[in-house]
């Protein structure tokens, strides 16, 4: 898949700009506060539907304007498509977001969901080693939900009968009005774990074999941490994963009733990560916790590709920070000879990395591009 153009209007601090990109590798580049992270999110929102960072959808708006839109142009498995993305301020400080493909318009977020596949890298992707276990859940489901439809139905039930379920548990009820509502969370739920125990093994695999290359001296591995014991390896299937939950639903029933929220179930799940075989949420450096998210995106990334026999766009925030010049030609060398790749950087690019395609963003709102030429 690549992208080849991108017009933005009002979004964030870009007032009306348009920006064309080649297949391979694409350097942007820039101080702070140039509006390189707000590019690459315009980029990952009008591929996914979704802002890339927390917050309220009407901050993608500039300031003060009533709107905000974005067109891109996207060639994918030798067909063209536009997509449009457009953020609407109406009354009561909510916004509108409308979406369309080829000029027709989608009428929910979720059937954009996986059609155009993007892995984005940030600096706040250390919040995956680092963080709750909400990052590392939200990492699955929303990888998971672009490769399966099936995943990402039973994905939105449980969400729905999850509320549901707490909604009646912090109201006075009886076990016979919960019941049917267990039984849903159990089917649905179930099936979310099946297939997050199904690929965690190769999504580790991956994850192993990329942070190889970025750091030879260190291991990498994922381990899944469920809330509730789930039978042995070799047992594992729907059914008996749905016995293991509906036990546990039995067992903390009147934990439940006491605090009014459903206390197991994959919303409560973890994944593990571990540097030479430590915890690296408690043991790893920064520099580490870094390495490891980004080994974990890679890993994202090669499983899309898998998956649709066709590699993802890369969308790498600040990457290189902490990789010295001939790694970073490795790095390019080794996981984007053919894939399109733009990257941020807050610095001129290394002599390397000038062979590539280059935007430089300035404050003023001007930019300089560079195609494969030293200066």
């Amino acid at each position: 898949m690549f992208l080849s153009r991108l017009s933005l209007e009002n979004f964030r601090n870009f007032t009306k700009k348009e920006f064309h990109f080649e297949n391979g590798i694409n350097v942007l580049w820039g101080k702070n506060a140039t509006g390189k992270s707000n590019l690459i999110e315009a980029i990952y929102f009008s591929l996914t539907g979704k802002p890339s960072r927390a917050g309220k959808e009407d901050e993608l708006i500039q300031f003060s304007l009533p709107y905000a839109r974005i067109e891109t142009c996207v060639e994918k498995k030798k067909k063209k498509f536009i997509l449009e993305a457009s953020l609407e301020r109406i009354e009561g400080n909510s916004t509108r977001k409308i979406l369309k493909l080829n000029r027709n318009p989608i009428r929910r977020v979720s059937e954009l969901m996986g059609e155009f596949k993007a892995v984005l890298f940030s600096p706040q992707d250390q919040s995956l080693v680092q963080g709750e276990p909400f990052y590392r859940r939200r990492f699955l489901d929303f990888m998971l939900c672009q490769t399966s439809k099936m995943y990402l139905h039973s994905y939105m039930k449980y969400q729905g009968v999850k509320d549901q379920r707490n909604s009646l548990l912090k109201q006075t009820h009886s076990s016979a009005e919960l019941f049917p509502w267990n039984s849903k969370l159990i089917e649905s739920g179930s099936q979310l774990l099946l297939k997050r125990l199904e690929i965690l093994p190769e999504l580790s695999v991956l994850s192993q074999k990329a942070h190889h290359f970025l750091c030879q001296s260190e291991s990498l591995e994922l381990q899944y941490l469920s809330s509730f014991p789930l039978p042995e390896q070799h047992k594992r299937d729907l059914e008996t994963i749905q016995e293991s939950f509906e036990k546990a639903l039995a067992e903390t029933a009147q934990e439940e009733k006491k605090r009014g929220i459903t206390l197991v179930g994959p919303h409560r799940d973890d994944m593990k990560i571990f540097i030479n075989n430590l915890d690296a949420r408690l043991f790893a450096s920064q520099g580490q916790q870094k390495t490891a998210a980004l080994s974990m995106r890679l890993a994202e990334g090669m499983f899309f590709e898998k998956m649709e026999e066709e590699p993802p766009v890369y969308l790498l925030d600040d990457c290189f920070s902490e990789l010295d010049s001939d790694r970073q030609h490795d790095f390019c060398d080794f996981f984007f000879k053919n894939t399109q790749t733009i990257l941020t950087l807050s610095q001129e690019p290394t002599p390397d990395l000038k062979l590539f395609p280059s935007i430089k963003l300035t404050n003023s709102g001007k930019e300089t591009v560079t195609y494969g030429i030293s200066g």
